[in-house]
């Protein structure tokens, strides 16, 4: 008997789910977790699965349970997202977001970040005797690297929250950024002009190649076969191919007039902002600047992190801002969220489609639902100043100025199916 033939049969007994009018059924979803509905319900029948495939329903769903967290209601909540064709008849694909992924991703970001119950926090601070300034989780979500003021490179490992190895006098001068591209290498940057590249194999880490730059590195950033580093007292990025092992002086990136606070790759382009207040933007393919003098700020703050997610541009500033800009309209800015005057410097900004986290050195890492207004969902405290974070799967890994790292690990996604949570 095929498939359409037993949900025949079946939806001829009485009583029978698959019987009732559609609006009903969509009400009694409405009820249940977005993910649950994706990966589970939508699988049950073609009915279910029909009914599942409606991008209007997406919509009432994620906005109910946004208001059930939020427990407010604006007159135009997603203003950044009208820009993609959210409030279109038509239901793009491509670059523009669907209101179903926005669900889903929200309703799990909520149960991982949420609920104190789901979440393990581990506070680790040994070997750690000093700020620190730099973490990065590598790709697999299984280690854990870290850096400061102590000159140390610290490994962790995030199943068990022990320390796996460290590797004492990795730079002569402060470690300021890591980077990663794989799960098994590395890059680290500091005040001694030195980009280093590293090799984690089980539990030994050791220097491959050392890239010796013209002034100290503030910040990196790297992707297969690309290293690019944002120096301090001279303006410039440079670019570094790992695979030849060669600094390639001749296409520095020279967009800035002060010192490079945080850069971010994202596709074929560099982006980078800088205490000359304002943010460039470098083809890699073409080898040239595409944008500069974008403006952050007016005032005496300047841009201290950058991140990017579908096409839309986050940079953290010293007020306690975050600037949002978009990258298919010619970096054009969309919005300001104002986090409040008890906001200092955003040092960290992870965006992802159902949150933002922010990190600042309020001592704080905020979690926020992407609206206007924004909404603060979740506050997670800390015992010093947020100086770094990297958020990859399940976990958030946090540096503060009490030489410490904190692990905010959140329950996987394969849980999720068997616990469901009236919002």
């Amino acid at each position: 008997m095929s498939s359409s033939q037993s949900e025949e049969s079946v939806s001829e007994k009485e009583g029978h789910i698959l019987r009732l009018p559609v609006e009903i059924i969509e009400n009694i979803f409405l009820r249940l977790d977005a993910d649950f509905l994706m990966w589970s319900v939508r699988c049950v029948c073609k009915r279910f699965c029909s009914i599942l495939t409606d991008e209007v329903f997406w919509k009432m769903h994620y906005i109910k349970r946004r208001k059930a967290v939020t427990n407010r209601n604006y007159k135009n909540p997603y203003p950044i997202l009208e820009k993609y064709g959210l409030y279109n008849k038509s239901w793009k694909s491509g670059l523009d977001i669907q209101w179903r992924d926005l669900a889903v991703h929200f309703t799990t970001d909520v149960k991982k970040w949420a609920f104190t119950k789901r979440l393990s926090t581990r506070k680790l601070t040994v070997p750690h005797a000093a700020s620190v300034d730099a973490v990065c989780i590598l790709k697999g979500a299984e280690h854990c690297i870290s850096g400061g003021r102590d000159r140390l490179l610290a490994v962790w490992d995030i199943k068990t929250c022990k320390n796996v190895t460290c590797y004492e006098k990795a730079h002569s001068g402060w470690i300021w950024d890591i980077d990663a591209y794989d799960n098994d290498h590395f890059f680290s940057c500091g005040w001694d002009s030195n980009v280093v590249q590293w090799s984690l194999r089980s539990t030994d880490v050791q220097p491959i190649e050392i890239y010796r730059c013209e002034n100290p590195a503030m910040t990196i950033a790297c992707k297969q076969g690309l290293v690019a580093a944002g120096l301090l007292d001279v303006p410039r990025i440079l670019l570094i191919d790992p695979r030849i092992q060669v600094i390639d002086f001749k296409s520095k990136v020279q967009a800035h007039r002060g010192a490079i606070t945080d850069i971010c790759i994202y596709e074929n382009t560099l982006l980078s902002v800088s205490e000359d207040k304002t943010m460039a933007i470098y083809d890699l393919r073409m080898k040239k600047t595409i944008r500069e003098n974008i403006m952050i700020a007016v005032d005496e703050s300047f841009p201290r992190s950058i991140g990017v997610k579908h096409n839309l541009v986050y940079v953290g500033d010293t007020r306690g801002n975050i600037h949002v800009f978009d990258s298919n309209d010619n970096f054009n800015r969309v919005q300001v969220v104002q986090l409040g005057l008890d906001c200092k410097q955003i040092t960290a900004v992870v965006p992802r489609l159902g949150s933002l986290i922010v990190g600042s050195t309020d001592k704080t890492v905020r979690l926020l639902v992407p609206s206007k207004p924004h909404f603060t969902y979740r506050e997670y405290r800390f015992g010093g100043e947020v100086t770094s974070m990297d958020c990859k799967q399940n976990v958030i890994a946090v540096g503060a100025t009490d030489h410490s790292v904190t692990l905010l690990k959140g329950v996987p996604e394969t849980c999720y199916l068997a616990d469901n949570i009236e919002l």
